[in-house]
C-alpha cells in the first residue's frame, strides 16, 4: 500500500528505540540505513534478504558471512519481497513505480530483469511460490481491478491473470508490502491474498489462480492504515491472519483471526483478543498448530498454546521466515538476525 512508503521514515525512527533484545538472538548487522522487509529462508544456515535502496544480501550463519548481492542500477528500488529457491537462485520484487522483478541464478552475481510494469497505480505488495516453477504476485487494486500475475517457469516470465476471473475489490483498495506475507501459497494450488483499508478483504484460490473467491475477516479495518498484513498456514483448512494499524499499537484492535475452512470464514480468537489487545502485527508465523510467533517493529509475542497465552519479547523486526529449527528476522537499518525456536521457549518474557 502506497501510504506505507510515505510513513517509512517514522517507522525506522520508532523501530530503533533503545530496547534490549532477547539474549539468544544472533545478529548479522550490516552498515546501511536501509530497512529490509523481504526475507526468505533457504535453511537454518542460509537466508536471503531484500530491502530499500536496491539492497539484497545473503547470510550464511555457519561462517558468519554476509554476502552483498545487490543488483547494479536499482538503487532507487525498494525490494519489499524476495523468494529464495536455493543458495544460488532467488527472485526479488519492488514496490512502487516502476514495478520490477529481478531473477538471479548464480547467487546474486548477476541479475536478469524478468518483469517491469509502469502502469500508473501499480504497487506490488508480495509474491510467493508453490514450487520451483509456479508462483503468484499481486498489486494494489487499480479502480476495482486487483492485478494478480502468475509464472509457470520459475519466475522467468510473468502473465496477468484474466481480471474477469477475480471478484472486484473496493475502489483502489490496497494491500500492505510490510513483510511479504500478505500473499501466501500452500499445497497444491491453494493461495490467499489479503487487503486492507475500508475492509479487510481476502481473495482465495484453490486451483493455481484459475478461479477466485472473495471473503472477509474481522481484522482491523476502516482506514487506509488498517487491514491484513500477514498470513500463516497451519494446514490446508486452518489459516491464521494478522494485522492492525501500522501507525501504532494503540490504534490497533482486532489483530489475529483464524479460519478453519480454508479461508472462507473467519473468527477472532477471544484469548488472543485479550492477550494482544492494542497490538499491531506485521508478520505471523505458525511454527506448528500451537506455537506461533507474532511480531512487528513494536515487539514480538510468542504462544505455545494456540494463542491462549502470549509471552512478549522486545525485539523489533518487520518480517520473518521459518526454516527448520530457526526463525530468520529482518528489520530497519540493516538489522538481520535469526533465533532458534527452542530459545523462544527458554527466553525470559518481558514483564
Amino acid at each position: 500500500m502506497k501510504q506505507l512508503i510515505s510513513f517509512l521514515s517514522f517507522l525506522i525512527l520508532f523501530a530503533c528505540a533503545d530496547a534490549q533484545e532477547a539474549s539468544h538472538i544472533q545478529k548479522f548487522d550490516i552498515s546501511t540505513e536501509a530497512g529490509f522487509r523481504g526475507i526468505s529462508a533457504v535453511s537454518d544456515d542460509i537466508c536471503w534478504f531484500s530491502g530499500a535502496e536496491g539492497q539484497v544480501y545473503r547470510v550464511e550463519a555457519s561462517n558468519n558471512q554476509v554476502v552483498n548481492c545487490s543488483p547494479a542500477g536499482y538503487v532507487e528500488s525498494d525490494f519489499r519481497d524476495i523468494h529464495a529457491f536455493s543458495t544460488s537462485k532467488a527472485i526479488i520484487l519492488s514496490a512502487g513505480l516502476p514495478a520490477v522483478m529481478l531473477l538471479t541464478e548464480d547467487g546474486g552475481k548477476t541479475w536478469q530483469e524478468v518483469y517491469r510494469n509502469e502502469t500508473e497505480g501499480i504497487f506490488f505488495d508480495a509474491l510467493d511460490f508453490w514450487d520451483d516453477q509456479r508462483g503468484l504476485a499481486f498489486s494494489d487494486a487499480i479502480g476495482q481491478a486487483l492485478p494478480i500475475i502468475e509464472t509457470k517457469d520459475g519466475g522467468k516470465t510473468w502473465t496477468a491473470i484474466d481480471p474477469a476471473l477475480i471478484p472486484p475489490s473496493h475502489l483502489n483498495q490496497g494491500g500492505f508490502a510490510a513483510s511479504g506475507t500478505s500473499l501466501k501459497t500452500y499445497g497444491q494450488g491453494q493461495a490467499i491474498i489479503g487487503l486492507g483499508g475500508k475492509e479487510s478483504t481476502i481473495y482465495i484460490t484453490q486451483d493455481y489462480g484459475k478461479s477466485w473467491h472473495r471473503a472477509f475477516t474481522p481484522i482491523d479495518q476502516g482506514t487506509d492504515s488498517k487491514g491484513i498484513f500477514s498470513f500463516s498456514f497451519i494446514d490446508e483448512k486452518r489459516i491464521l491472519v494478522a494485522g492492525g494499524d501500522y501507525k501504532g499499537d494503540s490504534l490497533s484492535d482486532e489483530c489475529i483471526s483464524i479460519s478453519e475452512n480454508g479461508g472462507y470464514s473467519w473468527k477472532v480468537s477471544q484469548e488472543s483478543r485479550i492477550s494482544l489487545a492494542g497490538k499491531y502485527i506485521s508478520n505471523l508465523i505458525a511454527i506448528d498448530e500451537k506455537q506461533w510467533l507474532a511480531h512487528s517493529r513494536y515487539g514480538a509475542y510468542f504462544t505455545e498454546d494456540a494463542g491462549r497465552n502470549w509471552r512478549s519479547f522486545p525485539f523489533t523486526y518487520y518480517s520473518g521466515s521459518l526454516a527448520e529449527n530457526y526463525i530468520w528476522l529482518s528489520g530497519p537499518k540493516g538489522n538481520l538476525a535469526r533465533v532458534a525456536v527452542a530459545d523462544l521457549k527458554q527466553e525470559p518474557a518481558v514483564k
